[in-house]
């Protein structure tokens, strides 16, 4: 390899030199440059069959033969910071002092450790005596109850509880399990498509719960967060669509969010929609709810610069089948900016637009 391709003073900074002989050869060492003080800086030697690496490449290349593979792995095993180099089992390595590390968790911003910061400082004042400290810390990844093991953990993995979905349970086993994530869960918890004779077991032990008998959310738990996440637009296609953008806006507002709520401005009628427009223009996320051919969502993508999570429901008659043909709509959306959730799921469509205020928030 000559450096015709390659500008001059870029050389250096990464770790190599031009020979006599036009080829470019790795510098005896590289320094990994890191912020942190003198002495805990590591330097790692660069591996000097780099250059023989590119030289034996670039002679393949000109006489026409294929790359080998083995050496192709070997080449990009050699190259600092990628997997396999002695530079990356060291950045890895967490016993060497001065390196950072790579985030414990996938989510944008901190995740929600209120609970054990909270537990911690009634510790430190003498509120709460040690042994029971360390019963509540074996009860913190996950805590069985009757018929289910209920995942504490999860609020400090993703800032949101895990949620009980209510079908096929009985009442005591919806009860028993919102009871436990409404004990231990900072935020806010919910139990979905629930009867009301579910909802009446969990008051026996959460008495604060509320229930939408439309939706079948009950919020057994809302969030307290210092101030509005944002503004969540609601927009609900049709009157039959009424019980998955309930739900959505329900959930959206007790997870920490400002939640409005418009019903019947479908695409037949698009003079409804545009009076919302100013509505749409002030919130910070949209959640499209519809039906039929589902062409709500691409409609309001295009509107506005919000991003848009749409909601295909199942109303409809014959070619709907039950949500398919609105759902296939709106992932083939060619607006801008549209998230697509599950049919009828108004609640995951809450919790998809509270990570999107909730990162914006944090940065």
């Amino acid at each position: 390899m000559t450096h015709r391709a390659l500008d001059q003073p870029f050389l250096a900074p990464i770790g190599l030199v031009e020979r006599p002989n036009g080829l470019l050869e790795a510098l005896d060492r590289l320094r990994v440059a890191l912020e942190d003080a003198p002495e805990h800086v590591v330097e790692v030697d660069r591996p000097t069959r780099l250059a023989g690496s590119l030289a034996l490449a670039h002679r393949r290349d000109q006489q026409g033969q294929p790359r080998q593979p083995q050496a192709d792995e070997d080449e990009q095993a050699e190259r600092p910071c990628r997997k396999g180099h002695v530079s990356w089992r060291i950045l890895k390595n967490a016993s060497l002092p001065g390196l950072l590390q790579a985030p414990q968790y996938t989510i944008i911003g901190h995740v929600d450790e209120r609970a054990l910061a909270d537990l911690l400082d009634r510790v430190a004042s003498g509120e709460v005596a040690v042994d029971r400290a360390l019963e509540d810390l074996r009860n913190l990844p996950y805590e069985r109850v009757p018929d289910a093991a209920v995942d504490h953990h999860r609020e400090l993995r993703t800032g949101q509880a895990e949620a009980v979905f209510a079908p096929g349970k009985t009442p005591a086993q919806v009860r028993d399990a919102t009871a436990a994530l409404a004990a231990r869960a900072s935020g806010a918890v919910f139990a979905t498509r629930a009867t009301p004779e579910q909802y009446h077991a969990v008051l026996e032990r959460v008495p604060d719960a509320t229930y939408r008998p439309r939706s079948g959310l009950i919020v057994a738990k809302r969030a307290t967060p210092a101030g509005s996440l944002g503004r969540v637009a609601v927009l609900a296609a049709g009157t039959a669509d009424l019980p998955v953008a309930e739900e959505a806006a329900e959930a959206a507002d007790a997870l920490g969010c400002s939640a409005s709520l418009a019903v019947d401005v479908g695409v037949a009628g698009i003079h409804r929609l545009l009076d919302r427009r100013a509505e749409i223009e002030r919130a910070d996320c949209v959640i499209a709810v519809a039906g039929m051919e589902g062409a709500l969502a691409s409609v309001v993508a295009g509107l506005t610069s919000r991003p848009v999570v749409a909601v295909p429901t199942s109303v409809g008659v014959g070619s709907a089948f039950r949500g398919l043909a609105a759902l296939l709509a709106m992932l083939n959306s060619c607006a801008p900016g549209v998230c697509v959730v599950n049919i009828d799921n108004g609640f995951a469509a809450a919790l998809v637009a509270h990570r999107i205020l909730r990162a914006g928030a944090s940065s």
